[in-house]
């Protein structure tokens, strides 16, 4: 498997795992903890800070579709 994707073997309900844009510890244990597979692509993404002008949840947004879009 290339460098930074891995698999892990869980109870698959769908057929097709996620995909976890994410190195967090704490989110791979919440998916393992719920029985779902997934794969870990870490997107070499720049995740934005708050700007002046900035609300919370675009910044968050923002950097969701950062991440989906550079994991797909």
């Amino acid at each position: 498997m290339a460098h930074g994707h891995r698999a892990h073997t869980a109870s698959v309900t769908s057929g097709r795992p996620l995909i976890l844009a994410s190195a967090s510890p704490r989110r791979r244990a919440l998916l393992k903890a719920l029985g779902l597979s997934y794969r870990i692509r870490v997107p070499r993404v720049r995740e934005r800070h708050a700007a002046r002008h900035a609300h919370p949840q675009q910044l968050v947004r923002e950097n969701a579709r950062m991440k989906a879009l550079a994991a797909a």
